[in-house]
C-alpha cells in the first residue's frame, strides 16, 4: 500500500472531501512503464480542470498530478534507456492516474532524466509547462533560431510563459515582450529577461506603440484569449502566428482573417492522449536538462509546500483558481 492525495466526487476546492488523504494499491507496470518513487510534483490548472469535470466511475479514486521528479525503482520489459536509481523527470499521461502518490507509473517514453545541479523539487516545476513552451514555440508557431522575430506573450508570469520566456532567450535570436498586471509579476519577468512589457490597464496597441514596435511576428497566448484575440488583429504581422493553450468555449477567430494569420492550439497531452510520437517528449526533456545544466533555463518554483498531504495540495489548487500564482507551485513529499 502507498499513501495518495486524491478524490471521488468533483466538488469545490472549498469543501473538506474536495481532495482527501488515501491509502491504495502501488501501481502495476505495463511494458514500458517506469515506476517512480516520488520526491516531489508541482501543481497545474489543469489539476483542478480535471478536478472539476472528472468523477470516478469505477469506485476507485482519482489521482491527480501531471508533474513529477523522482527514482527509478523498477522498469518494464520492454524499458530501454533507464534503469533503478536513475533521477528522472516528467509530466506523464493524462487519461492515467497522476502522480500525487508515493510511486507512480509512467510510460517511459514521455520521461527525461533529471538535470543534475537541480533538487527533486526545482526540477518538478518543469516538465508540463516546458513540453508545452517548447512545442508550442517550435512546433506550432515555427520560430526561427537563426533570425530576430518578436514575440507577444500573454499571460508573462504564469508557468508556461515563464518557460516560453526563458527558451526564446536561450535558443533564439528574438525578443519576447510580456503582459502583467502586478509590480511583482514584472519583477520575476525582469528577472527572466524580458525585453519589454506590456501593462494590462493599457490595450495592447497602446502597449506595442510605447514599445516603438511595429507589429509581433507572433504571439504565444496562455490566458484569457477570447479577450484578447479582436485585439490581435491590430498588432500581429500580415501572415503572423498566433499559438494558444487555454480553453475559450467560444474562439471568433474572423478578425484575424484580414492580416492572413494563423491559429493553432498548443496541448502537449495530445501525444500521449493518441499514442503519437511519445518519445519526444522525452527528448525535449533531454534538450531542457542540458540547458538548465549550462545555466540558459532556470527552474520556475517559487512556492514550496512540504508534504504529501491533501491541504497542501487544497491550497495549491485555491492559489492557482485565483489566478495570482507567479510562477509554479511545488508539493515536496
Amino acid at each position: 500500500m502507498m499513501k495518495a492525495v486524491g478524490y471521488f466526487k468533483s466538488k469545490s476546492i472549498s469543501e473538506a472531501d474536495s481532495l482527501i488523504d488515501l491509502e491504495i494499491e502501488e501501481p502495476t507496470l505495463e511494458p514500458l512503464d517506469l515506476l517512480v518513487e516520488v520526491k516531489a510534483v508541482s501543481v497545474n490548472p489543469v489539476d483542478y480542470k480535471v478536478r472539476e469535470t472528472r468523477e470516478s466511475i469505477s469506485g476507485q479514486p482519482i489521482i491527480l498530478g501531471w508533474d513529477a521528479a523522482g527514482i527509478v525503482v523498477n522498469v518494464g520489459s520492454e524499458v530501454h534507456g533507464f534503469k533503478r536509481g536513475d533521477h528522472v523527470y516528467y509530466a506523464g499521461d493524462l487519461m492515467r492516474q497522476g502522480s500525487n502518490a508515493q510511486f507512480h507509473a509512467v510510460d517511459s517514453r514521455l520521461v527525461g532524466r533529471m538535470p543534475k545541479s537541480l533538487s527533486f523539487t526545482e526540477a518538478a516545476a518543469l516538465p508540463l509547462t516546458s513540453l508545452t513552451a517548447y512545442e508550442g514555440l517550435f512546433g506550432k508557431l515555427k520560430v526561427p533560431t537563426d533570425k530576430e522575430f518578436n514575440l507577444l506573450i500573454i499571460g508573462g508570469a504564469g508557468g508556461v510563459s515563464s518557460i516560453v520566456l526563458q527558451l526564446v532567450k536561450a535558443l533564439t535570436k528574438g525578443k519576447a515582450f510580456v503582459t502583467y498586471g502586478r509590480e511583482s509579476s514584472k519583477e520575476w519577468l525582469q528577472q527572466l529577461g524580458a525585453d519589454g512589457f506590456l501593462n494590462r490597464e493599457n490595450t495592447l496597441l497602446e502597449g506595442m506603440k510605447s514599445l516603438t514596435l511595429p507589429w509581433f511576428d507572433s504571439i504565444f497566448s496562455t490566458t484569457h484569449t477570447a479577450e484578447y484575440i479582436p485585439e490581435f488583429s491590430r498588432i500581429i504581422r500580415p501572415f503572423g502566428d498566433v499559438c494558444l493553450i487555454d480553453d475559450p468555449d467560444i474562439l471568433d477567430i474572423a478578425s484575424l482573417k484580414s492580416k492572413s494569420a494563423s491559429v493553432c492550439w498548443e496541448f502537449m497531452f495530445a501525444k500521449s492522449l493518441n499514442k503519437y510520437d511519445m518519445e519526444s517528449q522525452g527528448e525535449i526533456l533531454h534538450i531542457l536538462a542540458d540547458l538548465v545544466e549550462k545555466g540558459a533555463v532556470k527552474s520556475t518554483a517559487t512556492t514550496v509546500l512540504k508534504g504529501l498531504i491533501a491541504e497542501n495540495f487544497k491550497k495549491a489548487h485555491s492559489i492557482l483558481e485565483s489566478g495570482t500564482s507567479t510562477g509554479k507551485i511545488v508539493v515536496e513529499y
